[in-house]
């Protein structure tokens, strides 16, 4: 019976988000749940190619607007990934961000390092907007060494 509860209230939250947040958790909970059956299948590029085929949105705002869709698109990516756990890791997370961003007609660049800490190899993906890392909260560059180039 708590589950029931705690359904009522995850229902009751969505209802309090705006129509353009609910597309964004929407979309962004369908995207990593394609994702994570596309990737392991297709690769990265070939899932992105299909990422980015939805039309994209037709009007252009403001910087300030610009800057305010684009906190609002990283917000509603993490809640989605906290409901498709396991399958939201940071490369899914970080392509379904890169995607809600293309379709909102926002450049951004995906962005992947890499890092040997105690013989350990690691990989780390996140998406940057003006140079700031937007679903990261801290300084991953510090720790991570990326490509040359954002990942296209």
């Amino acid at each position: 019976m708590g589950w029931l509860k705690s359904l009522g209230r995850k229902l009751t939250t969505l209802k309090q988000l705006s129509s353009r947040e609910r597309w964004l958790f929407v979309g962004g909970f369908l995207g990593l749940i394609f994702v994570a059956i596309a990737l392991p299948r297709l690769g990265l590029k070939s899932t992105q190619k299909i990422l980015i085929k939805l039309p994209q949105t037709r009007y252009t705002v403001s910087d300030s607007e610009r800057e305010k869709q684009v906190t609002q698109t990283a917000a509603m990516v993490k809640i989605a990934a906290r409901y498709c756990q396991p399958f939201a890791n940071c490369l899914k997370q970080s392509l379904i961000l890169w995607q809600l961003l293309y379709l909102q007609r926002i450049e951004s660049e995906l962005r992947i390092g890499v890092r040997c800490d105690r013989g350990e190899f690691e990989a780390h993906a996140w998406v940057e907007y003006q140079g700031i890392a937007l679903n990261e909260v801290r300084e991953v560059r510090e720790d991570f060494a990326t490509f040359d180039r954002a990942i296209r």
